[in-house]
């Protein structure tokens, strides 16, 4: 005995126009998501960048007082 639900074929316009946008929803959601994950690296490296420039210019900090 089986419990699966049966799922009817999209035939009819309403179900097939049903599918086709969720299709496109979660397209342009998966490239919501890229497009986040690709700023989200950008801004670490951002801030990576800055964090090394002051790591290089600390043992030069105390120089710019002195003049």
């Amino acid at each position: 005995m089986s419990f699966a639900p049966s799922i009817p074929p999209a035939t009819d316009a309403v179900k097939k126009s049903d599918i086709d946008f969720h299709a496109e929803w979660c397209r342009e959601e998966k490239g919501v998501l890229r497009q986040l994950a690709v700023q989200r690296r950008e801004t670490k490296s951002k801030k990576l960048g800055v964090i090394l420039i002051k790591l290089i210019l600390q043992p030069f900090h105390h120089l710019k007082g002195s003049k």
